[in-house]
């Protein structure tokens, strides 16, 4: 435990990243740095002068700038030159997007902000950085940690006895596969499954309007389910079997996105395309989790086309109907 009177740890960054209120993969790593090192949560919009004036007097603190905007983290680093005594500073990347700004910041970490240390999810970003100065935020941990603390998963249903047969999961986004899910789920071939889109409200006026002219579509057996962004809502994973991810790239997603792993922990099926196999990253991280939770390999399944991914729900979905799951 931490002792509050020697230390305050913090997470500082903007209110729409790290607010554990809400649902999302920045609020994900921020609810687990709450927990594990029982941080106070700081948002840019509102921390004034003197709070961030204090956190220069406890030497042993932990301050973590997650989510915030890079002229918060630019005034900030600047700090940690003005000031002799300096809490530890952690600069977390939650993607591996890269911009102009991005190869500035990393080149002045890198040189310039020399007492500060860096974090991200996979360990690849700092790569060239000095090992005494990089942590990486433990994926599979970090999902069990947040599960555990919301009493999710304590037990499992099993896939045969799963009310919804093929689940995708996430926001109204091209690149994490959303349109490409609406294409499948129309496919003769699975018209007598049941389908479920639970989806993850990012823009409410836009979202909510492609879902109803999706719903006017009358697709076979698909229904959907809406949370928004504030509700800090779980999917229902324990009701799916076989959950699809078709990712185009993970440019609007964090470095490893959250989804596949809490899938895997809820024992559904998960079917990912083949383009992520290659990353040695993240296949690294989910062999790590299979692990660590004693979970059978056999749950990942990896396509290629649309046809082959339709083809194999088709076997596996027979397969949990028999019973062989």
């Amino acid at each position: 435990m931490v002792n509050k009177a020697n230390k305050i740890n913090r997470i500082i960054g903007r209110y729409s990243a790290i607010n554990i209120s809400n649902s999302g993969g920045t609020e994900e790593i921020a609810r687990y740095l709450h927990n594990i090192y029982e941080c106070e949560i700081s948002y840019e919009e509102k921390i004034s002068l003197k709070n961030i004036m204090n956190l220069f007097k406890h030497k042993d603190s932990k301050v973590f700038l997650l989510g915030a905007s890079k002229i918060f983290i630019l005034k900030f680093l600047f700090s940690t030159l003005i000031f002799k005594c300096n809490p530890s500073v952690v600069y977390i990347k939650t993607t591996n997007k890269v911009n102009k700004k991005d190869l500035i910041l990393r080149l002045l970490l890198l040189y310039v902000f020399k007492k500060v240390n860096v974090a991200d999810l996979d360990g690849s970003y700092f790569q060239v950085f000095p090992s005494h100065r990089k942590m990486t935020i433990n994926i599979p941990e970090l999902v069990n940690v947040n599960l555990k603390s919301k009493n999710i998963l304590d037990s499992c249903i099993k896939l045969n006895d799963r009310d919804i047969d093929i689940g995708y999961i996430g926001r109204v986004d091209d690149e994490k596969g959303f349109y490409e899910v609406i294409e499948i789920l129309q496919d003769i071939r699975l018209k007598d499954y049941k389908k479920l889109c639970d989806i993850l409200i990012w823009d409410d006026k836009k979202d909510i309007q492609i879902i109803n002219d999706i719903k006017n579509k009358n697709i076979s057996s698909l229904i959907f389910n809406t949370n928004f962004k504030s509700t800090n809502s779980l999917p229902n994973y324990q009701n799916i079997k076989a959950v699809i991810l078709p990712y185009r790239n993970f440019n609007s997603t964090i470095r490893v996105p959250l989804v596949i792993f809490e899938s895997l922990s809820a024992e559904c099926l998960v079917f990912l395309p083949k383009w992520i196999k290659e990353d040695k990253e993240i296949l690294k991280l989910i062999n790590e989790f299979h692990n660590i939770n004693k979970k059978e390999e056999k749950s990942l399944f990896f396509y290629d086309k649309r046809d082959d991914l339709i083809g194999l729900l088709e076997e596996e979905l027979v397969n949990i109907s028999e019973k062989t799951y």
